[in-house]
């Protein structure tokens, strides 16, 4: 069995149609069912330190807003880009 406190995550998958003008394509998506516990903007987290950072550029307003996302971490393995 798993450790206690540990809860396992299952994938979930589902199916749909695109048509197009030519031909009908069928999708297939596979992925986490997870919801962010919490979130804060890249104002808010200014000279704070992550060991793991998670970022969504798409809401960046400035090439200045990216670069103060992606320097939360240290390395460059430690940041999952959205």
């Amino acid at each position: 069995g798993l450790a206690e406190g540990v809860v396992p995550i299952l994938s979930v998958t589902s199916s749909f149609v695109v048509s197009t003008n030519a031909k009908k394509i069928q999708v297939r998506c596979t992925q986490l069912p997870l919801l962010p516990d919490w979130a804060f903007t890249d104002f808010k987290a200014q000279r704070s330190f992550m060991i793991k950072v998670v970022v969504d550029l798409t809401g960046a307003k400035s090439l200045q807003s990216n670069y103060v996302m992606l320097s939360y971490a240290s390395y460059l393995k430690d940041i999952a880009i959205l």
